[in-house]
């Protein structure tokens, strides 16, 4: 071996040894601090030490004020100041620390460790508790009451008894929210945290008497009218019920063969008349078992009513959304609404109380009215004249929108004179002539033929047209119309011009 390739081989086992010797004291400068290429939880720690790292984790951390929410919609937030609560990662890094291995820092120049670590989260759970205790939902349990009340969709049971914040577990929820380093905590998500307390003698009574009154109130039916169904719930049936604030006009009202329903009750699955001792227990009219009495009269209301909603009015405006609908139409002459049998919706409520079982079924088909005429779109069309007896209205259609509304006076129904419902066509148009009749001749100016000596006209004689004027100061059968509105609608209606007439 040459003296050149001598000096080489002495030069590299020199450097090798000056590198170990290098690397060896760089293994004992990383054993008092964290090795080459270490990251935990986002900060840079080679050649740091615990203490050291411990600080910089913790200047990162925000601590959070948890805010716990009671079902009520109650809220408390618990401040990391009320709590003493305090972030260490000493016991962490210590782990870490004594895991890592001098001697393989060198790992670190190609292969950085990157970590994460958890804290050792500290607080005083005595002013967790103390503080949690002074929450308002936290209540001595004698003053919990047991109450009925009443809201728009009828009788409503208060029980505070039945869902009450249990503070033990609650504070051990809170402590596990703190742990788990969450800043909320909703305690209707967590089952242990409410309780029921036992009811007093009087209090089991009222939820008792509470479970009768809701059962009248939600009798489970439903009327299928049409395409739309009607559900018969709370917001309804509450006012079936009879209270001392009613209890005295129904009572006063009789029974009579046109009117069975007036003065009549259903109490305990019975038809009866109110007797004279009848008891008045948390507003509400009883027998002397504490039955609840049910007005008929009610019930008859509330079928009554669906016939002002589900009238010819209904049908067309129905059509005018979709042209393949039908309208339909009584022949009624009387004043009496509607296009459905409310008969038949009185008696299915009457029979569901009374238990009698004359329906199979909580869902009752609602048939329409044995005189009901059913007219297609293509006999109607688009342009069209609409009486709503009713509302003492007429509104004339054109192109399906309304280009005319105003107030009208039609026939006299007390006096069997009532403009008689239908769907007829404008079939003549006269100017300045006189009407005819039984001891009467009146003279108009303009005069819309609509069915036989029914007519659309002008009442110069009339000072106010809507409201109930027909009911008792109404034509022979004819629609008086305001002048000005009735020269307008004769000079832009033409014969042929449909009309649909109802109540």
């Amino acid at each position: 071996m040459n003296r050149f390739a001598r000096g080489v081989r002495v030069t590299l086992v020199i450097s090798l040894i000056a590198l170990a010797a290098v690397y060896l004291l760089l293994g004992y400068y990383y054993s008092d601090g964290f090795a080459y290429g270490t990251w935990i939880n986002g900060i840079y720690c080679t050649g740091k030490s615990v203490e050291e790292v411990n600080e910089l984790l913790k200047e990162g951390v925000e601590l959070q004020t948890l805010t716990i929410e009671d079902e009520s919609g109650a809220t408390l937030d618990i401040t990391p100041e009320d709590i003493g609560l305090t972030y260490d990662f000493t016991e962490s890094l210590e782990v870490r620390m004594k895991n890592q291995n001098p001697l393989t820092w060198g790992i670190g120049l190609f292969n950085a460790y990157r970590g994460t670590i958890i804290p050792t989260i500290e607080f005083d759970i005595d002013s967790l508790y103390l503080k949690l205790s002074d929450w308002e939902i936290f209540k001595d349990e004698s003053d919990l009451k047991v109450y009925m009340d009443f809201g728009e969709d009828g009788y409503y049971l208060v029980n505070e008894k039945d869902s009450v914040p249990d503070l033990d577990n609650i504070f051990s929820t809170a402590c596990d929210t703190i742990y788990n380093e969450e800043s909320s905590l909703v305690l209707a998500e967590y089952d242990n945290c409410y309780k029921q307390v036992e009811l007093n003698s009087e209090q089991e009574k009222e939820v008792s008497f509470y479970e009768a009154i809701d059962l009248i109130q939600n009798p489970d039916l439903s009327l299928q009218v049409l395409d739309d169904v009607e559900t018969i719930d709370s917001s309804i049936a509450w006012k079936f019920l009879c209270t001392e604030n009613n209890i005295e006009e129904l009572s006063a009202a009789k029974s009579t063969k046109a009117k069975p329903w007036l003065g009549m009750f259903i109490c305990n699955g019975v038809e009866v008349t109110l007797p004279e001792d009848y008891v008045i227990y948390e507003g509400f009219v009883t027998d002397a078992e504490g039955y609840v009495y049910i007005s008929e009269e009610k019930i008859h209301d509330y079928a009554e009513s669906l016939l002002d909603k589900y009238d010819t009015g209904y049908t067309i405006s129905k059509y005018l959304e979709d042209p393949a609908s039908q309208i339909l139409v009584t022949s009624e002459s009387k004043g009496n609404k509607g296009i459905i049998d409310g008969t038949e919706i009185y008696g299915f409520i009457i029979d569901h109380y009374l238990g009698t079982g004359a329906y199979d079924s909580n869902v009752l088909n609602v048939p329409l009215r044995s005189d009901i005429t059913v007219h297609e779109g293509s006999e109607i069309g688009d342009t069209f004249i609409v009486v709503d007896m009713g509302a003492q209205q007429l509104t004339y259609y054109v192109d399906g929108q309304i280009n005319m509304q105003f107030p009208v006076v039609t026939g006299n129904t007390n006096r069997g004179r009532g403009t008689p419902s239908g769907v007829y066509n404008i079939y003549n148009k006269r100017h300045d002539t006189i009407l005819r009749g039984e001891n009467y001749a009146s003279f108009v100016h303009f005069w819309l033929g609509v069915h036989k000596g029914v007519g659309i006209h002008d009442a110069n004689w009339r000072d106010e047209f809507g409201g109930e004027i027909y009911k008792n100061d109404g034509s022979h059968g004819c629609i008086n119309c305001p002048s000005d509105e009735a020269e307008t609608l004769w000079n832009i209606a033409e014969v042929g011009t449909p009309t649909i007439l109802f109540y």
